[in-house]
């Protein structure tokens, strides 16, 4: 099963770039970015976004 990264790019998510570089080397990783500070993805349209993501990323590997 592919490995689900998840991330955030608002200035509390820490550098991008450790994080990009580790899914880098997920044979099969899939990368979802979003522009939202860490804490902002737990509310309103971001949460609703990332669930969805969620769900998909879910839906797709394990139902095939």
């Amino acid at each position: 099963m592919p490995d689900p990264v998840l991330r955030v790019r608002g200035r509390l998510g820490g550098p991008a770039a450790a994080t990009l570089r580790h899914a880098a080397r997920a044979p099969r990783g899939e990368v979802k970015l979003y522009p939202e500070g860490h804490f902002a993805i737990y509310v309103d349209d971001a949460f609703e976004r990332v669930v969805a993501d969620q769900l998909a990323f879910l839906d797709k590997h394990l139902r095939g």
